[in-house]
């Protein structure tokens, strides 16, 4: 295997040596094609699929996506999300699907073709790179790597998941960058240099994953052309590239964060750095499985299914040996430039920045974080085959057919592709994917909530007494309670459970703890626990009326003029029997809400009680005129 020495290499290099291509296995277009039909093969069943986890953040309910055109310059002047938390800068990926909306309205099947061809297209840029930078010599390695890429499972969130354009796009620019400054450690020209910068930029615009090809493209750059001076000058302009980037973003947008939550990722809670050390080296042996045996995949981790360790784990000791010993070689093949050891390189920079060293992650662990890493991994298993069939790769020698070479890749391909193509299955909806990895990941206590969630969203469309929403009901409250198991201190989960008990299972006996301990739990309780916890008082059997006024009250102190605490305050008052503060809350409430319903028919219920039927057929007759004047009627149990 000389052809990787940095000798020959470098002559290669120098000497521009051109290869020969005379079979099929040699011709480069025709690889092209190659790799474009297998990811035909393999994702084709993804494009009837619809959306999924968190693609309402770019695709159908995004309000600027669904201006089209008209919104690319509020796209390009405002961050990724905006409004209570703000996320990172990723324009391109919002305008790509605002152009979509532009064009051909919502339609997810055509957002999933477009996904497909770009990973296509980034298949093909890796390929063009990686042969890039073996110039000289056959095309059996970057070949090989390639097609291990495209069909690694681990890629199937990126591709199915539309809101991974981001992903998408920003390797694909990093690609582009990588091969134009490879061109300018060839030729020393500004204008391959400038080309890379602006491709670069292109990927900073995108997402900041590529921050890794900072390293990597100047790596590759002396690694394949042997041009330190070049590599350096590289390396500088990307660096300050994104200094001055993030200077105009920090200068000219709001902060981008928000707080990461425990059940996102325990480490936030963590004290001890050594818990710190060894819980984020055991969950690096996670990536290294998922490498070589990408099965079960889940969209989403966390706390629990990823828990915390210290170093009396075996796991979390040999994943640190593992990854020092990467570490270590990448470092000793610096001298020798061996091909190996370059593959260290893109695999330890394309994880670093989701290690949970340098900052917690939210899921702790993703299978999109692989995604420019797994690069390195592909090399390196490409390189594996190569010695294994003693491929001749010298160059200007044709690229012929290898039996064992062909075997060893089917012994890959066939697995990683039959994987792919189930995977793509459960990425079909939100609901299906949620029911899905539920079964993987049942320990993750945001992943039952998010499935409780989705349950949710699917019965509150359903109308009251239909046997669907009653199933629905139920299971979205075993998916709640099994979340707050694992994550008790879950506030929000605990109301929405008692929601549940209360207005769909009409059992407010079960509903009550819950609710307790949504407001008790809470520094400041949300309106929203506040008024179910009194709801809960006053729907219990003996009524706890005194202390469902204390936080019908409660409510009020927080918005004065809320609708369904008038309401129910005011029928509250009368259940306790004082009519009188009933009339008068009423009155208040009819003065606040003239053109709202409910007033009208609290006075109708109290004229009907009292005996006085004209009078509350006259109120109720005002209660339908304003009720029919409402687009929607307010619901006196609404959850939202």
């Amino acid at each position: 295997m000389a052809i990787f020495g940095h000798k020959s290499m470098k002559k290669l290099a120098d000497k521009k040596v051109k290869q020969q291509q005379p079979s099929f296995f040699s011709g480069a277009r025709l690889h092209y094609v190659l790799i474009s039909l297998l990811v035909l093969v393999l994702y084709a069943n993804s494009f009837k699929n619809g959306y999924a986890i968190d693609d309402n953040l770019v695709t159908n309910n995004n309000a600027l996506v669904k201006k089209g055109l008209a919104a690319i310059p509020e796209i390009f002047t405002t961050n990724y999300v905006s409004g209570a938390v703000n996320f990172e800068y990723r324009p391109l990926v919002k305008a790509s699907y605002a152009i979509e909306n532009q064009f051909f309205g919502t339609k997810p099947s055509l957002s999933h073709i477009i996904n497909a061809l770009l990973y296509a297209l980034t298949g093909i840029v890796l390929y063009r790179f990686l042969r890039r930078c073996l110039t000289g010599q056959n095309a059996w390695l970057p070949l090989l790597a390639t097609l291990i890429f495209i069909a690694h499972p681990v890629h199937t969130e990126v591709v199915d998941n539309l809101k991974s354009r981001d992903e998408l796009f920003a390797l694909l620019f990093s690609l582009l960058a990588a091969t134009c400054l490879l061109k300018y450690a060839e030729d020393n020209t500004f204008k391959n240099l400038f080309a890379g910068l602006g491709l670069f930029t292109l990927a900073l615009l995108s997402k900041a994953s590529c921050l890794a090809f900072i390293g990597i493209a100047p790596l590759a750059m002396y690694y394949f052309r042997g041009n330190i001076k070049a590599a350096i000058t590289a390396g500088l302009s990307m660096g300050a590239l994104t200094g001055l980037f993030y200077i105009i973003l920090t200068a000219t947008l709001p902060a981008v964060g928000r707080e990461i939550l425990y059940i996102e990722n325990p480490l936030v809670a963590e004290q001890s750095i050594g818990i710190h050390i060894a819980s984020a080296f055991y969950w690096l042996s996670h990536y290294i499985r998922l490498l070589i045996l990408p099965y079960p995949l889940a969209f989403y981790y966390g706390y629990s299914q990823m828990p915390i360790t210290e170093f009396s784990n075996p796991l979390a000791i040999l994943s640190l040996l593992l990854h020092a010993g990467l570490l270590g070689y990448a470092i000793w093949g610096l001298k020798t430039r061996n091909l190996l050891s370059f593959a260290a390189w893109v695999y330890l920079g394309g994880i670093l920045l989701f290690a949970n060293l340098l900052t917690p992650v939210v899921g702790i662990v993703g299978e999109r974080f692989l995604y420019i890493g797994s690069i390195g991994f592909c090399i390196a298993i490409a390189y594996g085959i190569i010695s294994l069939a003693k491929l001749n790769t010298l160059p200007q020698m044709p690229l012929k057919a290898n039996t064992i070479a062909l075997g060893l890749l089917a012994l890959l391909l066939i697995p990683y592709s039959a994987l792919t193509i189930s995977r793509n299955t459960n990425w079909k909806d939100a609901l299906t994917l949620f029911r899905h990895d539920v079964k993987v990941a049942n320990n993750s206590a945001k992943v039952h909530g998010e499935l409780a969630m989705e349950l949710r969203r699917q019965f509150k469309r359903l109308p009251n007494g239909n046997p669907n929403r009653a199933k629905l009901a139920a299971e979205a409250a075993g998916h709640f309670d099994r979340s707050i198991r694992l994550y008790p201190k879950n506030n929000e989960y605990h109301n929405l459970l008692g929601s549940i008990y209360l207005f769909e299972e009409h059992n407010p006996a079960k509903a009550l703890p819950e609710l307790r301990l949504a407001v008790a739990n809470s520094k400041n309780p949300r309106v929203k626990y506040l008024l179910d916890l009194a709801n809960c008082y006053q729907a219990q059997e003996p009524r706890q009326l005194d202390s469902a006024e204390k936080y019908f009250l409660k409510v009020l102190d927080a918005d004065s003029v809320h609708v369904q605490a008038h309401y129910q305050l005011a029928k509250n008052s009368y259940l306790k029997g004082d009519t009188t503060a009933a009339k008068n809350i009423n009155r208040r409430f009819l003065k606040l809400h003239p053109d709202n319903p409910l007033p009208y028919r609290n006075q109708g219920d109290f004229y009907l009680i009292e005996g006085d039927t004209l009078k509350a057929r006259e109120w109720y007759k005002k209660e339908k005129y304003y009720q029919d004047r409402l687009v929607t009627q307010p619901k006196q149990t609404d959850e939202e």
